[in-house]
C-alpha cells in the first residue's frame, strides 16, 4: 500500500512539473540548435573568405567584419 501510495506522489509530483522542465528543455534545445548554427555559419564564412582571399587575407576580413557584428550582439543582449 505504501508503495502504491509513493508511486502516485511520484507521478502527481512529474505531472505537476511536466510544463517546467519541459520549458527548460525547450530552451536548452533552442539555445544549442541556435548555437551550432552559428559556430557553423562562422566556420563557412570564414572557409570561403580563407579560400577566396587567401588565409591572411580572408582571416583578416572576418575579424574586421564580423567582430563588430558579435560584440553589437553581447552589448544589445546585455551581455558586455
Amino acid at each position: 500500500m505504501g508503495l502504491l501510495v509513493g508511486i502516485a506522489i511520484a507521478v502527481a509530483v512529474g505531472i505537476a512539473l511536466a510544463p517546467f522542465i519541459g520549458v527548460i528543455l525547450y530552451w536548452t534545445a533552442v539555445i544549442a540548435v541556435v548555437g551550432l548554427l552559428g559556430w557553423g555559419l562562422m566556420a563557412g564564412s570564414i572557409w570561403l573568405l580563407t579560400t577566396i582571399f587567401g588565409e591572411r587575407v580572408g582571416e583578416k576580413i572576418w575579424v574586421w567584419l564580423f567582430y563588430p557584428v558579435i560584440f553589437f550582439i553581447l552589448w544589445r543582449l546585455g551581455i558586455l
